[in-house]
Parts: C-alpha cells; structure tokens; sequence
C-alpha cells in the first residue's frame, strides 16, 4: 500500500502550462535547465509526466516550473515519532542504544 502523499499528481494542464511559458519566452527546455542547475533529461522527464515530483531533484524543478506550490505553502505532516526525535535532538541526548524499540522515547 503506497503511503499518502502532500502532492497530488501534476495535471497534464499544468505540464501544458508550463511548455507553454517555456516556449513564450522562446528558451528550450535545455537551455532552462542548464540556467537553473538541473539535468536536462530529468526536466524532460518531469514535462513528460513520468517523474511523480514529490522528492529530490524532480520535485525541485518542479517547484521552479510552477507545477508545485513552494514548500512553505505545504503543512508539514506530524508524527508521533518525529515529535519524539526532535524533542530528544533539542535537548541533546540523542543515544542510539542497541535494542532500543522504535517509537520508544530519546532518554
């Protein structure tokens, strides 16, 4: 079962969009990537629909074509056991004890 994800899939609207801004400001998808520092190919990938942009340099390019709302604009997902890590990391005890239980407390 595929965990849920923040990001729903990128519309195939969105993917036109962007081809579209690209191509009114007359540069290639090559030339915007190598502006921008990413890998042509992964952007040809992106504007192709078969990267799913939700980590990494996918969901980078992402974000700079506009398929994405920037990070900021996304709640960031809670769990219990993050609550406890970052919890332990403020106060600087961060002891990785052999056989200690997942989602047991830092002490």
């Amino acid at each position: 079962m595929e965990a849920e994800s923040l990001f729903p899939p990128i519309s195939k609207e969105a993917i036109r969009r962007a081809k579209s801004r690209l191509a009114l400001d007359g540069e290639s998808v090559g030339t915007w990537a190598s502006r921008n520092g990413f890998a042509a190919k992964t952007v040809y990938q992106v504007l192709s629909g078969s990267r799913r942009c939700i980590r990494g340099e996918s969901a980078r390019i992402a974000f700079a074509l506009g398929l994405r709302p920037l990070p900021d604009d996304v709640p960031a997902p809670v769990s219990a056991h993050a609550a406890t890590v970052a919890t332990a990391a403020a106060a600087g005890s961060c002891d990785r004890r052999f056989g200690m239980q997942l989602g047991e407390p830092v002490r």
